[in-house]
C-alpha cells in the first residue's frame, strides 16, 4: 500500500497511493515520518503523506528558503 508499483500496475498503484495518503492524513506522527524520510532521502514509497517526487519538491523548496534566509542574515 505504501510502496505502489507504478511500472507494473499504474491504475492499482494510483489507487494504492491515494489510500496510503488518506491513512497518512490521520496519522499522529505524520510530520515526524515526513521529516525522517526527507532527512534520509528515502527514494521509494509514501512517507508523511508524500510521494518521492513530492518530497523532493518540498526538500528543494525548504533548501531554497533556507538559502534566502542565510543571504538576508
Amino acid at each position: 500500500l505504501f510502496f505502489p508499483d507504478h511500472d507494473t500496475d499504474p491504475d492499482g498503484a494510483a489507487f494504492a497511493e491515494l489510500r496510503a495518503k488518506h491513512i497518512c492524513a490521520t496519522c499522529p506522527v505524520r510530520a515526524a515520518c515526513l521529516d525522517a524520510a526527507i532527512a534520509r532521502r528515502e527514494r521509494h514509497g509514501i512517507f508523511g503523506g508524500l510521494t518521492t517526487a513530492e518530497r523532493d519538491r518540498l526538500a528543494a523548496a525548504l533548501a531554497k528558503r533556507a538559502q534566502r534566509r542565510r543571504a538576508v542574515a
